[in-house]
């Protein structure tokens, strides 16, 4: 369902990012889970415990790693299909992220006057987006959060 809602974007209804994309995306996201696991008690001090450490990773590690190499594989695959300047935008994701994401969403509904191709991916960041900070604002005014010493 995500693959054929929000990644397709060709005329030809095929989805922009294949087998391999998905698998770099994985990859880079174990990557950053791993590099966050071993790094982090060096810099935040040894963790409640073991679970704690591999929550903190995955949060802060693998999810925003894979969800920029999937960014990332999505304009690389797109920008060669559509004919636009690839190693631009895939500068402007790479430096920007998630705005560079959204920029590029917008400049190539824009181009192909198919906006259907940025509304979906949008209303999917956005709704994430309005999901997390609903869950964060109550648990940041009552101090429900856990503080570190």
């Amino acid at each position: 369902m995500f693959d054929e809602t929000l990644l397709d974007s060709s005329p030809k209804r095929v989805p922009v990012l294949t087998a391999t994309h998905w698998l770099i995306s994985l990859g880079v996201g174990l990557l950053g889970f791993l590099l966050l696991y071993f790094s982090i008690t060096s810099i935040f001090g040894p963790p409640e415990s073991t679970k704690v450490l591999a929550t903190q990773a995955v949060i802060f590690g693998a999810a925003p790693f894979f969800l920029w190499a999937l960014f990332l594989c999505y304009v690389f695959s797109d920008t060669r299909h559509l004919g636009l300047s690839t190693w631009l935008w895939l500068l402007v994701v790479l430096l920007l992220h998630l705005a560079g994401f959204i920029l590029y969403l917008i400049y190539s509904a824009a181009k192909t006057d198919n906006w259907k191709r940025a509304t979906l991916p949008l209303a999917y960041i956005f709704e994430a987006l309005l999901i997390g900070v609903t869950f964060m604002i109550p648990l940041i005014y009552t101090e429900a959060l856990p503080r570190r010493n």
